[in-house]
């Protein structure tokens, strides 16, 4: 019992908050009742917090395998940095490590797959099997596995 009846009490403590809250104060604040709202309709109802405990559940089982690819995004987008310092695409793509990392991701989730491979592509055949091995690893063995 106390487990249902102690987070809906804290729930409404802080949205009774920050209603008095935002009664005082001008209207270009970070209002935290809106969001609040989404909890309280997961607290009240048992269907929506029995699927929600489920998604916890799995949480654990998910985190190996996200770990992972983040570990081959990591390490592609650095060994990417490393090969391509010298040329045109690595200039645009592969300059640091963060700006690898999100075009590997983009390329992960397919949606600039050609974009980011072709300029080095055109000077060296080989890249591509570094770009075909990793959206192999990642996006066909590693992202359905999430």
């Amino acid at each position: 019992v106390l487990a249902y009846v102690g987070p809906r009490v804290l729930t409404m403590a802080v949205y009774l908050c920050d209603i008095a809250y935002t009664h005082w104060q001008p209207p270009r604040y970070f209002r935290l009742a809106p969001y609040l709202r989404i909890t309280l309709a997961m607290l009240y109802s048992k269907a929506v917090m029995a699927k929600f405990l489920l998604v916890l559940r799995t949480v654990p089982e998910v985190a190996n395998v996200f770990l992972l690819a983040c570990a081959l995004l990591g390490f592609f987008a650095w060994s990417g940095t490393i090969l391509f310092a010298d040329s045109s695409e690595g200039k645009l793509y592969f300059s640091d490590f963060h700006t690898a990392a999100w075009n590997l991701f983009q390329l992960v989730t397919i949606s600039n797959f050609p974009g980011v491979m072709l300029p080095g592509y055109a000077r060296h055949r080989w890249t591509a099997l570094f770009f075909v091995v990793f959206v192999v690893l990642m996006a066909l063995i590693l992202l359905p596995m999430l």
